[in-house]
């Protein structure tokens, strides 16, 4: 089970000393004044919808749940919009170029990483390919289409994904006369 935050940062990265107060949220050192908010990251999960309506969804090849599937994306950079980042992780994880349609909704979400607990804010986006083929780096084991209701069906490490692909069944509902 992997640590909290609270529980995994002891001690003020400022000064040295022990945290005074600790929550879920923020630790505060009573030395130096610091307040450490626990904030999550942001994410970003692109929805990917090939030419005949059908999702390209990706196995992990990495930890955090490696052998689940997912959607394609990753964590923003300082100074990038959820738009920005999914295009930068397509063409780094794809080696597509992608178009951003739609950005739906954020979901919260727990990521174990160095068996610390950490919060990140995945933010999901609908796109489609614009230039290129996809071919998966590294990081993905297998790559395939699937109808988004199949999609659903699938083994996911993360619940926020189910969550997500609903998003997107529900918003194409909209759509549909």
């Amino acid at each position: 089970m992997p640590t909290s935050l609270k529980d995994a940062y002891l001690y003020c990265p400022r000064c040295g000393e022990l945290f005074a107060e600790r929550s879920d949220s923020l630790s505060t050192c009573s030395e130096c004044g610091l307040h450490l908010y626990h904030s999550p990251k942001p994410c970003v999960g692109i929805i990917l919808v090939g030419d005949d309506g059908k999702l390209l969804m990706v196995r992990r090849g990495r930890d955090p749940h490696i052998g689940t599937w997912d959607v394609p994306g990753g964590f923003c950079e300082i100074n990038e919009t959820v738009i920005e980042a999914a295009i930068r992780e397509a063409e780094e994880e794809l080696h597509v170029k992608i178009e951003v349609d739609t950005v739906l909704d954020s979901l919260p979400e727990k990521y174990p990483y160095n068996n610390i607990e950490h919060s990140i804010l995945s933010a999901f986006v609908i796109a489609r390919i614009v230039s290129g083929q996809p071919t998966p780096d590294d990081d993905i084991d297998d790559m395939k289409y699937f109808t988004a209701e199949e999609a659903l069906g699938l083994p996911f490490g993360f619940p926020s994904l189910k969550k997500g692909i609903q998003m997107y069944i529900d918003e194409r509902k909209k759509d549909t006369p």
